[in-house]
C-alpha cells in the first residue's frame, strides 16, 4: 500500500515530536499494510525491534500469562506504539480489518531522547531537575518510556464477568461465575438488599441479585470488588497510604454516583465506577515504591512521583483495560481543576467537582467550587451559588450508603 498522510502521523506519540520535513520523509519510506481479520501482527517474544501504529481496526492482545485486552482505532491507546518493547510483549491479533505500520525502534528512541532533552531546555524545570534524586521516579518513568511498565491486571473473575455481560451471556451463566467468590457473591445479596437498590421482597439468591441489580451496575459492582483489592501492599507504610488512597477514592465514587442521579443526563452506575478508577494510576507507582524502602517511608519522595506520573500511568492500564473514552478522559483530566473544555458536561467535570466537595474542610489550596468551570458547566449555580453544595448536603445519608457498600 502507499504511505500514510504526514499530518495523520503527526498526531501519534511519539512521532508528533518529528519536525514537518522528518514527517514528509517518515510518510515517503514507510508503507501502509492491511490484513484481514485473523491476522497475526506480532508473536510475544519477537524480537524484530520494530513499533506497531495501527490506523484502523480492532485488535487484541495476548500477554505471556494470558491477560487479553481490546485496542481499537477510535481509543485514545491507538494513537501510541500498540507494541515497542523488545522483545514483544503481546501477540497481537485483527479482530478486523486493519491497516498498520512498522516503524524501527531507534526512531521512537530517538524522538523519546528528543522530548526529554526538549523539556530541560524549557523555562520549566523538567522531570529530571524536580526529581534527579528521585529513584522511584526515575526507574517507572523508565519503564513506562520503554512500554515495560508492570501494571496490575483486574482479578479474572471480573474479567470473566465483564465478558460474560458484554457477550449478552445468561443469569445463569453469570451467576455460576460469581459462586467462584463466595465474597463477592455475598456482597452482591447484600447490595441488592441496601437501601438502594431494596425493594419490598428480599432477595436471597444470586440470581435474584443479578436479576434486581441488573447487568450495567452488576458489571460495575464487580469490578469495584476487584479493583479494592489490587490496594494490596507488603510494606506497613504503603497499605496505610494505599488504605487512605481507598477511602479517598470510594468518597469521590459515592458522590460521583449521587450527582449523577441527581443531576441526571449521566448513568449513575458509570459515574460510580470512573469515580472508583479516577486515580488508580497511583497503585503501579506504590507498587514500585515496594523495592525501594527508604522511599517508601518518604511522603515527599512518594507524592512528588504520584503527582507526576500517576494520570499517565492511570490512562494506559485503564485503555489495557478496555474502558472506553469516559474512563480515560477522567484520569487525564481529574487533577486540573480549572479545566475548560468546549464540549458540554462530561464525566470529568463531574468527578473533579465530586472531588472537590470531598475535600471540603480540609484545608487544601484548592480554587473553590464557584471558581471550578466543572462546577458550571454541571449547572449547579443555576438557583443558588451555593446549590451545588445544598444538594449533596441533602444527599449525605445516600453518599454515606454508597461509601458502606464499596467499603
Amino acid at each position: 500500500m502507499n504511505g500514510v498522510d504526514a499530518e495523520v502521523l503527526a498526531g501519534l506519540f511519539p512521532l508528533c515530536f518529528m519536525t514537518h520535513d522528518e514527517l514528509a520523509l517518515l510518510s515517503d519510506q514507510y508503507e501502509v499494510f492491511r490484513a484481514k481479520k485473523g491476522k497475526c501482527l506480532i508473536e510475544s517474544g519477537s524480537t524484530d525491534k520494530k513499533a506497531l501504529f495501527m490506523f484502523s481496526g480492532k485488535v487484541e492482545l495476548v500477554a505471556l500469562d494470558g491477560e487479553r485486552s481490546i485496542i481499537e482505532d477510535h481509543m485514545s491507546q491507538a494513537k501510541s506504539p500498540i507494541s515497542y518493547a523488545t522483545p514483544h510483549k503481546y501477540t497481537v491479533t485483527c479482530l478486523s480489518t486493519v491497516t498498520f505500520m512498522r516503524v524501527d525502534n531507534f526512531i521512537i528512541e530517538n524522538l523519546l531522547d528528543r522530548h526529554d532533552q526538549q523539556k530541560e531546555n524549557e523555562s520549566k524545570p523538567s522531570f529530571d531537575d524536580e526529581v534527579k534524586n528521585n529513584r522511584l521516579f526515575r526507574a517507572v518513568y523508565k519503564d513506562l518510556m520503554k512500554d515495560c511498565l508492570i501494571i496490575p491486571t483486574l482479578p479474572k473473575i471480573a474479567l470473566s464477568v465483564r465478558k460474560a455481560i458484554a457477550e449478552e451471556a445468561a443469569v445463569r451463566k453469570i451467576e455460576l461465575l460469581l459462586r467462584a467468590d463466595p465474597a463477592l457473591a455475598a456482597m452482591l445479596v447484600k447490595i441488592a438488599n441496601s437501601a438502594l437498590f431494596r425493594s419490598r421482597k428480599t432477595v436471597s439468591t444470586i440470581e435474584q441479585a443479578i436479576i434486581r441489580l441488573g447487568m450495567k451496575t452488576l458489571r460495575s459492582l464487580v469490578t469495584s470488588y476487584a479493583v479494592k483489592n489490587l490496594f494490596e501492599s507488603k510494606s506497613r507504610s504503603l497499605q496505610k497510604r494505599m488504605n487512605l488512597l481507598w477511602v479517598h477514592t470510594t468518597e469521590v465514587a459515592a458522590v460521583s454516583f449521587v450527582l449523577a442521579r441527581t443531576l441526571g443526563g449521566f448513568d449513575a452506575e458509570k459515574a460510580l465506577l470512573i469515580g472508583l478508577l479516577h486515580n488508580v494510576g497511583v497503585l503501579p507507582i506504590l507498587g514500585y515504591a515496594d523495592r525501594y524502602p527508604d522511599i517508601a517511608e518518604d511522603d515527599v519522595a512518594l507524592d512528588d512521583t504520584t503527582d507526576k506520573l500517576s494520570h499517565v500511568i492511570g490512562e494506559i492500564m485503564l485503555a489495557k483495560w478496555g474502558f472506553d473514552d469516559d474512563f480515560v478522559n477522567t484520569v487525564r483530566g481529574a487533577a486540573d481543576w480549572l479545566r475548560e473544555s468546549p464540549v458540554s458536561a462530561d464525566y470529568c467535570d463531574l468527578v473533579m467537582v465530586a472531588k472537590r466537595h470531598v475535600y471540603i474542610g480540609k484545608h487544601l489550596a484548592l480554587p473553590a467550587l464557584l471558581d471550578m468551570p466543572a462546577f458550571h458547566k454541571l449547572g449547579l449555580k443555576s438557583d443558588a451559588p451555593e446549590r451545588g453544595v445544598n444538594v449533596l448536603a441533602d444527599a449525605k445519608e445516600q453518599i454515606n450508603e454508597v461509601r458502606q457498600l464499596l467499603s
